[in-house]
């Protein structure tokens, strides 16, 4: 016993934080001694109990208090307790664990000239672990509708979360969703990005990677500006495409109907493929072969049907060369059946078909 008490006055001897919440019985208080610097997460010194009662008079006082050391309570006198709180640098008081009779508590410390505790949420996950973390803008994650968490035991509710929805990720991308947590601080939040439904563009917040400066561009010409065949312009325009888009503009002007050889990389969907067709369709028209090649069979596939549709009244032929017609599938999986294609104006192949035939001579 005197060794566990010899250890407590040790750690008395250094400057500490004393916290007060409720404990399972009336008119008692767990207590804890932590850093008077308050970290996250920093573990309790010391813990024990204190146990209250009323004079006569209704005043609250201690009866009996003591901290646990090696397994064992060591007890102290009501004044020798008085003051250990006096010496504390902090007193606090856990919002969502004070206690019953906290305006008591307050009145007695007052009467015990401590320095005034302070009611103010912490992390009940810390807590459990007998850890102190002070929750603040700074650190408080949203976990629940009515719970606030530090970032690390918001970090484990999120894990538990994708875990229960059997939501399997690597490890960087585990990395980066927490990274993003810190960042948004709600974990329902974040749990609403990886389900059924999302829509990236209501939460930018969650999925704005990096923005680009929008450069000042030309607003594109009428598709009757275009030195094109006038049939072509023509289909061109009964299938929608009025205007050039800002890319397709400046493609132009960089002379693609000039004959002038081009490398266009731009973004999904910014027209790319129609400029390839205002380019070689016309030399289709005029006796020459247009290419169109894909590294995929499907792709190739898709273009060759809508190339097909979209020219044939221009009397053009297109033909296709995937090589599937030589390959054993199942019939889940249709043979995509190649054509001719020495007659064939447009030709849509894949990079091997079209060696094939390079090497063939065909």
């Amino acid at each position: 016993m005197e060794v566990a008490n010899a250890d407590i006055q040790r750690q008395l001897a250094k400057p500490y934080t004393i916290v007060f919440r409720a404990g399972r019985q009336d008119l008692t208080t767990r207590v804890e001694v932590f850093s008077d610097v308050l970290l996250d997460r920093q573990r309790a010194r010391l813990s024990g109990m204190v146990e209250y009662g009323h004079r006569t008079s209704d005043i609250l006082e201690i009866r009996r208090a003591w901290f646990v050391k090696y397994n064992k309570p060591v007890y102290y006198q009501p004044k020798e307790f008085h003051q250990i709180l006096r010496k504390a640098k902090n007193i606090i008081i856990p919002r969502k664990q004070k206690p019953a009779f906290t305006s008591e508590l307050k009145d007695l410390l007052r009467r015990l000239q401590t320095v005034e505790p302070r009611v103010v949420p912490v992390c009940e996950g810390c807590l459990r672990k007998e850890q102190l973390t002070i929750l603040t803008r700074r650190n408080a994650i949203k976990v629940t509708d009515d719970h606030v968490a530090c970032i690390t035991c918001a970090r484990v509710d999120f894990r538990t979360d994708m875990k229960s929805l059997g939501i399997h990720l690597s490890k960087g991308m585990v990395n980066h969703l927490e990274k993003q947590l810190a960042s948004v601080k709600s974990v329902p939040r974040m749990m609403g990005l990886l389900t059924p439904g999302f829509d990236p563009v209501r939460e930018p917040e969650l999925t704005l990677i990096d923005t680009l400066e929008v450069e000042d561009t030309k607003e594109g010409r009428g598709m009757n500006e275009i030195a094109l065949p006038i049939k072509l312009k023509e289909l061109l325009i009964s299938e929608g495409f009025r205007k050039l888009l800002p890319i397709q503009e400046m493609v132009v002007d960089a002379g693609l109907l000039d004959g002038t050889s081009l490398l266009i990389v731009s973004s999904t969907s910014s027209g790319k493929t129609l400029l390839a067709e205002m380019a070689g369709v016309p030399k289709a028209m005029n006796g020459a072969k247009m290419l169109y090649l894909s590294p995929l069979v499907a792709l190739t596939n898709e273009k060759y049907e809508v190339v097909k549709k979209r020219y044939k009244s221009l009397g053009l032929r297109v033909g296709i060369r995937v090589g599937m017609s030589r390959l054993a599938v199942s019939k889940e999986h249709p043979v995509i059946v190649d054509t001719s294609v020495s007659g064939s104006d447009i030709i849509c192949a894949t990079y091997e078909a079209l060696d094939v035939l390079l090497r063939t001579g065909a």
